[in-house]
């Protein structure tokens, strides 16, 4: 599941220009093309900055093999994902003198490991201050099945951060399709699976209903 922000002008500090290649797999940015008249009008976005919170790539701060990024547009403040360990994202936080409590959702990409470890940590941080900080996560449907593994164990973190989060406060939303999370900035739910997949290890499962 992705992000996708149309927009006229990016404002990205230069330091985050540099991880652009990063982002944009994640971030979708889009110009949209003339319509016909009777087509539907949507708000495009006009300022856009991205700050990149978890990545291996890091001039400053706590490295990591993860990914979290903090994105403002007109206003709106979301953070995408939590990077990998619980500590990474707050670390940074601290170092770039950002704070997150009026920040009220989250965007979950997927279950890995790298991009769900610091949710329960930065929940539990920020509503000190704010209740109501990072109490909604966004994730895509199909992100809490069970991914048994070989040995019997859960490979799937997501059950169990799902527990924790929710007996923290906190509220997941389950999305089947694309959503608009806020004016200009859209959701593009599960992208479906055309092709068989042939760069994977052949290792992994996944229960479904």
């Amino acid at each position: 599941m992705g992000l996708s922000c149309p927009s006229q002008r990016y404002n990205l500090p230069m330091r985050n220009r540099r991880l652009l290649a990063i982002v944009c797999p994640l971030l979708i940015f889009v110009v949209p093309l003339s319509a016909p008249s009777t087509a539907p009008r949507h708000v495009q976005v006009q300022t856009l900055k991205v700050t990149v919170l978890s990545t291996m790539l890091a001039d400053q701060g706590i490295g990591e093999w993860g990914f979290a990024a903090l994105v403002e547009s007109d206003g709106h403040r979301i953070l995408v994902d939590t990077g990998a360990r619980p500590e990474t994202v707050l670390s940074n936080l601290h170092d770039l003198n950002l704070d997150l409590s009026d920040v009220k959702e989250v965007i979950l990409t997927h279950n890995h490991d790298d991009h769900v470890g610091g949710l329960l940590t930065l929940r539990r941080e920020f509503m000190k201050k704010n209740p109501d900080a990072l109490s909604v996560a966004h994730v895509g449907k199909g992100i809490f099945y069970s991914r048994p593994e070989n040995d019997g164990k859960e490979g799937n973190p997501m059950p169990a951060i799902r527990k924790d989060y929710e007996s923290a406060g906190g509220h997941f939303i389950e999305h089947d399709q694309p959503v608009e999370v806020f004016p200009g900035a859209w959701l593009t739910g599960p992208v479906p699976r055309t092709y068989p997949e042939r760069n994977w290890s052949v290792k992994g499962k996944v229960k479904t209903p």
